[in-house]
């Protein structure tokens, strides 16, 4: 028997102002496929944007062979607002370690701003359909994307590709990470995902629905690519993913950061903590309904500073209410204690060697101690 597993997947969003713009390119990206199959199919999704785009040509590559991406037997397809389309199924004999490089190129005028930035390769070529092509052209686009996706602190985002799932055994499953910036970075989820893969391979895969900025109970405001509320987003984004068995749930920071700190974010959206339990208590609850496993994290420390990312001490006492209730809940399936691990010794905020350097987010020595901290058993039961 099997069964369709989602092997990679990200949270559409805003990506108008995020590097690279594809436009008249071909973008092309790879991932490991930690689980093998027969058969791999690519959904490409327009949730964001104001209006419809087209995608020309795409391309699954394997090795030495090129996999032509076709919608209904034709090369290209549209996607007006608001709508998604799975490629026809392709037939390839996957082995787990495998990697696969996707192709996509986005004819002129059809800009894509639906998509995320997530933690991948990305390259992007000069202009042109490059899809079937040997070679690939970046010149000096590789490096230019990469500088200015480290000095806005993001990574390269991947526009229109919302799904890759493989027909594999129905003895595996899925575990997605739902979360805000801090597990959409991947310092945490890459190493949890590399353990899983070592402790039980060929049984589990780990796909990210995180979005940067996002938030629990609003939708985003001053900054459009933080996305639609979780609250509202968790049915779509998460329950609907192929072969899911557990919910890792990591938002939080933001419903208590943003609020009256960001341009056009009212202090009145600062929650109360029975508004934002009540809300967490109502995805559990979901998430029971539909046989899954619904794990908690705490919220990690948070530097108490001025400026956009402005911490006062009255919000460390709200974070510190809200883990309280996370510790005493007894409604999850199970608790990562994030902030106990992160905290500093020396007063509120993250541990000097686990901070980026902006206050909020931890580096990736921080993401690793997390990762190695977290009993696998946990994850899948």
């Amino acid at each position: 028997m099997s069964h369709w597993l989602s092997i990679w997947a990200q949270s559409h969003t805003d990506i108008a102002f995020t590097p690279p713009d594809p436009c008249d390119r071909t973008l092309r990206f790879w991932i490991a496929a930690v689980i093998g199959g027969e058969r791999i199919r690519i959904t490409f999704e327009n949730k964001v944007a104001t209006k419809g785009f087209a995608i020309g040509e795409a391309a699954l590559i394997v090795g030495s062979r090129s996999y032509p991406i076709t919608f209904g037997g034709r090369a290209s397809v549209e996607l007006p607002l608001a709508a998604d389309r799975s490629c026809d199924e392709i037939p390839v004999d996957i082995q787990a370690g495998k990697l696969l490089e996707i192709r996509v190129f986005f004819p002129k005028g059809q800009r894509p701003v639906s998509g995320n930035s997530m933690r991948e390769r990305v390259e992007l070529s000069t202009k042109g359909n490059h899809v079937t092509s040997r070679e690939f052209p970046t010149k000096n686009r590789l490096f230019q994307e990469r500088l200015l996706s480290g000095l806005l602190m993001m990574n390269s985002a991947i526009p229109a590709v919302s799904t890759i799932e493989i027909s594999t055994q129905d003895t595996t499953s899925a575990v997605v990470v739902f979360g805000d910036s801090i597990a959409q970075q991947c310092h945490w989820t890459k190493p949890l995902e590399q353990r899983l893969v070592r402790e039980f391979e060929g049984k589990v895969t780990l796909v990210n629905k995180s979005i940067g900025g996002n938030r629990l109970l609003h939708d985003a405001t001053s900054i459009p690519s933080c996305g639609e509320a979780g609250i509202k987003r968790f049915r779509h984004d998460v329950v609907s993913v192929q072969g899911i068995k557990t919910v890792i749930f990591a938002l939080g920071t933001n419903d208590i950061g943003q609020p009256g700190v960001q341009q056009k974010t009212p202090v009145s959206q600062l929650p109360r903590v029975e508004e934002f339990s009540s809300a967490v208590g109502q995805l559990v609850k979901e998430t029971h309904e539909a046989g899954l496993r619904f794990v908690a994290t705490t919220i990690a420390p948070r530097a108490i500073q001025k400026g956009f990312l402005a911490f006062s001490q009255e919000r460390e006492l709200l974070r510190n209410e809200i883990n309280a209730w996370f510790r005493s809940a007894g409604i999850f399936d199970a608790l990562w204690d994030f902030d106990r691990i992160l905290q500093s010794p020396y007063g509120p905020g993250l541990r000097p060697d686990f901070d980026s350097g902006d206050g909020v987010h931890p580096n990736e020595n921080g993401g690793i101690i997390l990762a190695n901290s977290i009993d696998l058993g946990t994850v899948i039961g």
